[in-house]
This record gives C-alpha cells, sequence and structure tokens, in this order.
C-alpha cells in the first residue's frame, strides 16, 4: 500500500509535470496511513486530507496504548508530527467501524503542524463524502486553506 502510493506520487509529478506545491493528497480510512506517510515525506504538498483517519493499527484495538508497538504497521500518530503541510481532519460522528470512533481524529489533529478547523459529520464511516456539509468543506480547504508552508528558516524541524 505504501509502494503504491508513492509510485502514485512519482507517476503524478513525473509523467503529468506537477509539482509537489499543486498535490493534496487524499485519504480514507485505511488509506490515511498511506497518505501520511506520503505526506510526511514530501516537503512542500500544498496539502493533506484525511477523512475517518485512525491513530495507529494496534490503538484501533487498544485506544489507551501510550506508545507506538515496533510491529504496528500504520503508526499515523507518530507520522503524523512530521507532516508539514496544512492538513484537514474530516470524521464520521456515527462511526460504526470497530474502534475507529474512540477519539483518533482528535488525536492526530492535537499533533498536527498546520492544521485547519476540523469537521465532523453525523454520518457513518462510508458515507462521509455523500453529506453537503463534507463537499463544502473540502472544497473551501482546496480554494482557501490548501498552499505549501514554508519550512522554519534554520531549517530544524520541531516534534
Amino acid at each position: 500500500m505504501y509502494a503504491d502510493a508513492e509510485a502514485a506520487l512519482t507517476a503524478l509529478m513525473g509523467r503529468y509535470n506537477v509539482t509537489d506545491q499543486q498535490i493534496v493528497v487524499y485519504g480514507h480510512s485505511l488509506g490515511t496511513a498511506a497518505s501520511i506517510r506520503v505526506a510526511q515525506n514530501v516537503i512542500p504538498l500544498a496539502g493533506l486530507i484525511l477523512i475517518s483517519p485512525f491513530t495507529s493499527g494496534i490503538r484501533i484495538f487498544f485506544p489507551r496504548m501510550p506508545f507506538t508497538w515496533c510491529f504496528d504497521c500504520f503508526p499515523n500518530i507518530d507520522r503524523i508530527r512530521r507532516v508539514w503541510c496544512c492538513t484537514l481532519i474530516i470524521e464520521a460522528g456515527d462511526d460504526e467501524v470497530f474502534g475507529i470512533n474512540n477519539g483518533h481524529a482528535a488525536a492526530l489533529h492535537r499533533r498536527l503542524l498546520h492544521s485547519v478547523q476540523p469537521l465532523s459529520i453525523a454520518g457513518k464511516h462510508n458515507e462521509i463524502e455523500e453529506f453537503d456539509a463534507c463537499l463544502e468543506r473540502l472544497e473551501q480547504f482546496i480554494t482557501q486553506e490548501a498552499g505549501p508552508v514554508a519550512p522554519p528558516e534554520d531549517g530544524l524541524f520541531r516534534f
């Protein structure tokens, strides 16, 4: 999954001459893991959109886990600290997917370096994009809020 996401980005930039500053990476549910990984490695992206994200694979089942296990292949909570672009999180208020509705979106949002106002929609996990409020928020983010964020002048990232 990670290799596919990186290959798609490489093709977009190489084959179609799209610059990283024109790209908004979008991930839904499991796809948020790949999106976060891509976003942590590409500076500066125009933005990152996370729909129904989760903090880590292990934390879906053990939400109070205070650290990330070395075998957790989806350590979003740790990787999100290295995402430098402006990020929007949209979550389903009535998320029926086991473990996703335990504050995952809020935990990720607290660790973002450049965030915008998140959105919670009273809908189910796979129905979020069907709501007008979601589409309106996505349009607002892409047209008004997304854009490259300059790294610190000293080149040091503070995590």
